[in-house]
């Protein structure tokens, strides 16, 4: 009896221990700014995982320690810390977060507040756009906009844009995958990768059915819309911007020597029966020597040859805003020159090989308030293009092509090299 007495005692001083230690039942309401009751508020006692939820009236009990300090939480609204301070009643009354709540968001043929979306909308400030120093808005874009797949297949110069799919392809038709472009609310032809990023105020991009909706089958690939910037009321303001960017090839394909290539070409002409096109191995041997005759025998390194180390390209643009209570403006004028990798200087200025494109873009958005309930808003915007590529040819429909590809040069076995007054043998730096 001695030591039942004896656990009971400890037994109830730990119990009593426990009960000190959570002592305080905090009750109270949550609301939002206008006074409705919120559900769903998260309430967790500071440094512990001791939380509850508000119900449906948006009232709530937690017990936590005596001082302790609770952490309100809600999604879209301010979270709130406050000390409990002996206090047994604790009334919130949450506030939005108006930073992200006021945000607005182009939807179709309107905007709306980011609060308001519930479909799949994703979207690029212009601001962002511009610190990338990239002037091609399609390969801005790249790794930027969850849902939104692109592939770059060329890199001339006027010719780089990027083919973009809004979460994956509809069919097997490549042109058929395009999705639907709007600037400003107007279909665009002639896409939408050489605006310049400077002209450019938000970059959305609409994924599924719900927030394409109102295009009907024109958005089954999805829809990107562009709205260019406009001015607003105060003072003129000017921005320029200058850039430049240096372009490297990330890598080129290793080639094999004149030798190799006979050897493993006379192989070739062995596994299929073809000896009408053998070579003599004589003749094979000499390109061994490095005192053979080089027009004869020609190696030539052509990547080493035709190709810079870099490439340079140059932007600049100039944009006034401003305005006051009946008009509102906003100007941009831009100019974008892009160099080339190709090695132009041996050709002494009888031929000029080098891929190069300028662009040149202009803008000028006007808004006028005529009455209150009357405003006229005036969009004017246009670009110039000079495109320069060799062994260009003209197709019977009007347009142009190159065939020219750095990975489709001749092996170096096939053509001797004379440039600059002297016959390329090997590297030729």
């Amino acid at each position: 009896m001695k030591y039942k007495s004896i656990n009971c005692f400890l037994f109830g001083f730990f119990l009593m221990q426990f009960v000190w230690a959570q002592d305080t039942v905090i009750t109270g309401t949550i609301t939002d700014e206008i006074g409705t009751p919120l559900p769903g508020v998260n309430i967790i006692e500071t440094g512990t995982s001791n939380g509850v939820v508000s119900d449906f009236d948006g009232n709530y009990s937690i017990m936590v320690a005596t001082g302790a300090s609770l952490n309100f939480s809600y999604i879209s609204y301010v979270t709130q810390l406050v000390k409990i301070d002996g206090n047994v009643v604790v009334n919130i009354q949450m506030q939005p977060d108006l930073e992200t709540l006021d945000e607005v968001v182009v939807v179709g043929y309107s905007s709306e507040k980011k609060e308001n979306i519930v479909s799949a909308v994703v979207t690029v400030k212009g601001g962002d756009l511009v610190e990338t120093g990239v002037t091609n808005i399609s390969q801005i874009i790249q790794d930027r906009l969850p849902g939104v797949i692109t592939e770059l297949g060329s890199g001339q110069p006027g010719a780089d844009d990027v083919n973009i799919v809004i979460r994956g392809a509809s069919s097997f038709k490549g042109g058929a995958n395009s999705p639907l472009v709007l600037i400003d609310g107007i279909e665009t032809a002639s896409g939408f990768s050489q605006i310049d990023p400077g002209e450019i105020a938000s970059f959305s991009v609409l994924k599924d059915a719900a927030s394409t909706a109102v295009y009907g089958v024109r958005g089954a690939n999805g829809v990107i819309l562009i709205t260019t910037k406009r001015g607003r009321i105060g003072s003129p303001k000017i921005s320029v911007d200058v850039g430049t960017t240096v372009k490297t090839v990330s890598s080129t394909p290793n080639q094999l020597g004149s030798y190799d290539v006979l050897q493993l070409g006379n192989e070739a002409i062995r596994n299929t029966g073809r000896y009408d096109l053998y070579n003599n191995q004589s003749y094979i041997n000499e390109f061994r020597y490095g005192d053979r005759d080089f027009i004869r025998y020609p190696e030539v390194d052509w990547y080493d040859v035709l190709i810079k180390d870099v490439g340079w390209e140059s932007n600049a643009r100039i944009n006034i805003s401003g305005g006051t209570e009946s008009v509102q403006y906003f100007s941009s004028f831009s100019a974008n020159k892009v160099g080339d990798i190709l090695n132009n200087a041996g050709f002494n200025g009888y031929y000029n090989p080098e891929f190069s494109f300028n662009r040149y873009n202009f803008r000028t958005n006007l808004d006028f308030k005529i009455t209150n309930s009357t405003k006229i808003a005036v969009n004017i915007g246009g670009r110039s293009e000079l495109k320069r590529s060799p062994e260009s040819e003209f197709s019977g429909d009007g347009t142009s092509r190159s065939d020219f590809s750095f990975y489709r040069l001749s092996y170096s076995v096939f053509f001797p090299g004379y440039l600059s007054g002297r016959i390329c043998s090997g590297k030729s730096r």
